[in-house]
């Protein structure tokens, strides 16, 4: 997860909305799922509440979210 600028986002959730499987970034704002393939929608969301959400396939070369 990226700001806008390209900064990594650390402590950013992303949620597995077809699961309900969360994820926090890492320093470099990366954070790993497991899913079957085809489509998943992940939903990243800031420690301000500021959100911002993406579906992408599984697989896929990239599944960078911009918040």
């Amino acid at each position: 997860v990226r700001s806008a600028a390209g900064d990594a986002l650390p402590g950013i959730t992303v949620l597995l909305k077809q699961t309900g499987a969360e994820y926090v970034t890492n320093a470099e704002g990366r954070f790993a799922f497991k899913a079957t393939d085809g489509p998943v929608t992940l939903v990243a969301t800031a420690p301000t509440g500021e959100q911002a959400t993406r579906t992408v396939d599984v697989p896929a070369h990239d599944y960078d979210l911009e918040l």
